[in-house]
């Protein structure tokens, strides 16, 4: 298995958190409740069109996390489609489950396709599932067959239980330890994705006519992407910070392909193509950050009190960053785990590790820019009269005839027309200006 997919896996682990929607298999009729669904549509459901997969991520809240520390990592990872409330509350406080949390974890392998869960037998011999709902025994069967619960854990696996810190560093670390090798950086691995990419790219379709320039943009990036895998043939640990800022420009200069595609109305299925490309680069960039900022200090101040048979789970996922603990040094490994916590933990994994969301663009008319702590919100009109909000920061590219705009100069193209590319968490990584709308009608004016 290829390391940036178990990197990537790793960040999915948990994307499926309804609370106890997930202890119900009819949640709609549960004691008359009604499970509200915060999930909107994204990357899972792939029998969507691309326009409505890949652009329809809205901000949502929940009226009972205003004053709750994780306030902004909620939110963020329900944008994302991380986590469901129930009535319009997100109940940060409630504990998760032991087997809530092997159903998100083998939900995910399923969709990565590592388990089927068709083909799961639960009258294996020596699985004892009698305490588990008939449900969730698919479930739990699936996780001992893949090796997340060993078999002679059943006895033990109390399914109601709130799930504890160390169990989920043992369980998310089981998952990382089905490759074999996931201490070092395989360089190999990664010039076999930045292969992938090079195929897509080469084999996109007709761009149409009086597309040369896109065309010609496309060749020099997939030279470039030679040139880069030319680099990791020879590249060691002391290479990690130029690879990377390789990987910064190569996705650059795909994002701008993207603008100049969206603004010349090239075929929707190649731009989906690109997609796939940036997609697959913003997972490459961030496989290579997540192994540069790997935490070498894998310790905590409570060490004696880890299980014994959890030490090295704990320390791996220390070690990527993906449970860091608390701000007093400790692990707390007895501290079961909450929804705050989960919502949390998920950010920190899509933020760093996750590549597997859709990279999309859209062209409108940019209607409002609204100043931000972290940089600013913009409103652009789309070509459907609707409003879209789209976040603007230091790292957000500007570009207008090609040249570089300051991000505080931006209210001075208030009313033109911009294409925005931007992922799941409506962060723009590029913007381009194209036109004035009222200079475009002047101009139909004059004629």
């Amino acid at each position: 298995m290829k390391k940036i997919a178990i990197l990537v896996l790793a960040a999915f682990l948990l994307t499926l958190l309804p609370a106890a929607a997930l202890a119900k298999p009819d949640p709609d009729k549960a004691k008359g409740n009604k499970w509200v669904q915060q999930q909107l549509p994204g990357k899972y459901d792939k029998g969507q069109s691309k326009d409505s997969r890949d652009r329809y991520y809205k901000d949502v809240d929940f009226d009972d996390i205003h004053d709750c520390w994780a306030n902004g990592y909620i939110k963020k990872a329900a944008r994302k489609g991380l986590v469901e409330g129930y009535q319009g509350k997100y109940q940060p406080n409630q504990p998760v489950t032991n087997l809530e949390l092997i159903v998100m974890l083998v939900r995910a392998l399923d969709k990565d396709g590592q388990i089927d869960l068709d083909k799961v037998d639960t009258s294996s011999a020596g699985m004892d599932l009698k305490k588990i709902p008939s449900w969730g025994q698919v479930y739990v069967a699936a996780a001992v067959d893949y090796g997340i619960i060993l078999p002679e854990e059943l006895k033990n696996f109390n399914p109601n239980q709130g799930c504890k810190r160390y169990q989920v560093a043992l369980y998310i670390a089981r998952i990382l330890n089905q490759d074999d090798n996931d201490v070092d950086i395989d360089f190999d691995e990664l010039a076999a994705d930045v292969d992938d990419i090079i195929d897509i790219m080469e084999q996109l379709g007709d761009l149409g006519e009086d597309n040369d320039e896109i065309q010609d943009s496309i060749d020099s990036l997939i030279a470039d992407l030679e040139d880069f895998n030319d680099e990791l043939a020879d590249a060691d640990e002391d290479d990690l910070s130029a690879l990377i800022s390789d990987v910064k420009a190569l996705a650059n200069s795909l994002d701008e392909i993207i603008a100049d595609a969206e603004d010349e109305d090239v075929d929707e299925d190649i731009l989906d193509e690109l997609g796939d490309a940036a997609q697959k680069i913003s997972a490459l960039k961030k496989a290579l950050k997540a192994y540069q900022d790997r935490d070498l200090n894998d310790s905590f101040l409570d060490d004696n009190q880890f299980p014994y048979d959890c030490k090295s789970s704990i320390k791996k996922v220390k070690r990527y960053r993906i449970m860091i603990g608390d701000n007093d040094g400790k692990f707390s490994p007895m501290r079961v785990v909450k929804r705050d916590e989960i919502a949390t933990l998920l950010t920190r994994l899509t933020d760093l590790i996750l590549g597997e969301f859709d990279i999309a663009s859209a062209k409108g008319t940019l209607e409002a820019v609204e100043d931000e702590d972290d940089g600013y919100v913009i409103t652009v009109l789309n070509e459907d009269g609707e409003e879209d909000d789209y976040n603007v920061t230091g790292d957000t590219r500007i570009l207008y005839n090609k040249k570089s705009v300051s991000l505080k100069d931006l209210e001075d193209y208030l009313g033109y027309e911009i294409v925005v590319v931007y992922d799941v968490d409506n962060d723009a990584s590029t913007i381009k200006i194209i036109s004035s709308s009222a200079a475009d009608d002047d101009d139909d004016d004059d004629d």
